[in-house]
């Protein structure tokens, strides 16, 4: 079963990633670029609502059914973006598309936590990292390519014949998944929880400046380089498979890396200087060939990477799978980041040119890095393993 969800973690990473980077593009020519922030924030908000209630429903249907029904919803969402439809129904199709995503990841999170043990979990979520991070590698390179075909829709095409490989493989193959008996407590509790222990308060905040960082990238980047820098989406395709890359290599040499010494705190800090040094980078060098981008872009994911693995792994030895509140309180981050990143990136846009929102993100990153170098370890809680 454990094998089973790293295989749906990997193709719903996939699905998700063949309209990651495309899809601020292909929604701004309908709303324009100062309302793309809004549509995010809409259905972060959607998400959030849902998560926060997501244990008694999983109490009552089970995860696997509770997965199902919201990919439902998210292929009918794919279906309207890939048919002609009126304004309205094409705006409120992409609003649920973004917000049954959360909603899914937070289902193949639950599955993963249900079948790991404490003892390897960095080992373990490393991988799982790692699986989805070749998906979302994968995914601009074949949004590139079916682009250059069939335009932006093509790609949510692509992305629903993925998704409903995935549906098959859930429908008949977790059919044996047996749900633990959650303890839906409310989100309320959990962050009462987190803001009372330095240790939880501090990942969780500097995971959401992760996320933050996600989502100001996947929402103007795209925009900056193809509007901006004039770049094709061939060469964007290629630059993003690069920077993407990154993910892929660390992911789980860095989950085997925190079991063995247990330095999150260190590395965490790390990466937030190297993603700072890339999005000033951005905002103040000039840079308009392919290999010097990708290579920029790269290096911003290196740091991004390591902040990940850090701050997922010291979660997730210490959240069980039980407490949905907790776990979906973590998931919120990305719809929360989803919601406040592109509004303020919004505001920011009445004021200054488009390439010094970057630097706005750089001061915002520092703030991580202060949540990352306040991380503390608890006595007992972290052990050397793997020593064979």
């Amino acid at each position: 079963m454990r094998h089973r969800v790293y295989i749906a973690n990997l193709l719903f990473s996939l699905a998700y990633a063949a309209t990651l980077y495309t899809n601020s593009s292909f929604i701004e020519r309908t709303v324009g670029l100062k309302f793309v922030g809004v549509l995010y924030a809409i259905a972060a908000l959607g998400s959030i609502f849902v998560l926060s209630c997501s244990g008694k429903t999983m109490t009552r249907v089970g995860n696997r059914v509770f997965f199902l029904s919201y990919g439902a919803l998210y292929s009918v969402s794919l279906l309207l973006l890939v048919f002609p439809v009126s304004t309205p129904i094409l705006i409120a199709a992409f609003v649920i598309y973004l917000f049954t995503s959360n909603i899914l990841v937070f289902s193949l999170n639950i599955f993963f936590q249900h079948l790991t043990e404490i003892r390897g979990r960095g080992k373990m979520r490393g991988f799982f990292l790692l699986l989805g991070s070749v998906g979302i590698m994968l995914g601009p390179l074949f949004a590139s390519r079916v682009i250059d075909f069939g335009g932006y829709i093509a790609t949510y095409a692509f992305g629903l014949g993925i998704f409903a490989i995935l549906a098959v493989l859930v429908e008949s193959s977790f059919r044996k998944y047996a749900d633990s008996e959650y303890n839906f407590g409310k989100v309320e509790t959990a962050i009462r929880h987190t803001i009372k222990q330095k240790t939880l308060r501090n990942v969780i905040a500097a995971n959401f400046i992760l996320q933050f960082f996600y989502a100001w990238m996947v929402v103007y980047t795209p925009i900056y380089l193809s509007q901006y820098l004039g770049f094709s989406w061939d060469s964007i395709g290629i630059m993003f498979s690069i920077m993407l890359l990154a993910f892929v290599i660390l992911d789980y040499p860095l989950g085997r890396l925190a079991d063995w010494l247990g330095s999150e705190k260190e590395l965490a800090a790390i990466g937030f200087l190297i993603m700072i040094g890339t999005v000033f980078a951005l905002a103040f060098l000039r840079i308009d060939t392919v290999i010097m981008m990708g290579a920029l872009l790269f290096m911003s994911r290196i740091g991004a990477a390591t902040v990940e693995a850090m701050t997922e792994i010291h979660f997730f030895k210490s959240a069980s799978e039980t407490d949905p509140g907790l776990l979906s309180l973590f998931c919120d981050l990305r719809p929360l980041a989803f919601a406040i990143g592109p509004l303020l990136g919004m505001v920011a846009l009445y004021f200054l040119p488009f390439k010094m929102i970057f630097a706005v993100l750089g001061a915002i990153l520092f703030l991580g890095l202060t949540a990352a170098l306040s991380m503390e370890k608890k006595p007992g809680w972290w052990v050397r393993e793997h020593k064979n």
